[in-house]
């Protein structure tokens, strides 16, 4: 396996409603009726005597990923802009 990094990912959600204007790097493009969900990779993070290190999220939607796009910390913020439900198709099952 070496250095290979395993990701997490959430199920598929659809946006349904933009609540409130984002200029944060990836939310800032969604539209409604996009389909997105996020991944996280699954790794030893780094501390120093401050605290541990941000933990970045990536955000796909579609065929596009925008990488390291919110800290952990923060993803919840960016979520809150919109109106959005979990997605279900035959073509997309959640993983």
């Amino acid at each position: 396996m070496g250095n290979d990094v395993i990701y997490a990912y959430t199920p598929y959600y659809v946006v349904k409603k933009i609540l409130k204007k984002t200029t944060s790097k990836g939310f800032k493009d969604l539209k409604v009726g996009d389909v997105f969900r996020l991944k996280v990779p699954i790794k030893r993070w780094g501390c120093s005597c401050h605290g541990a290190y941000a933990i970045y999220i990536d955000l796909c939607v579609g065929d596009k990923v925008y990488e390291a796009i919110s800290s952990m910390n923060l993803v919840s913020q960016r979520l809150k802009c919109f109106e959005f439900e979990e997605w279900r198709s035959e073509t997309h099952e959640s993983v």
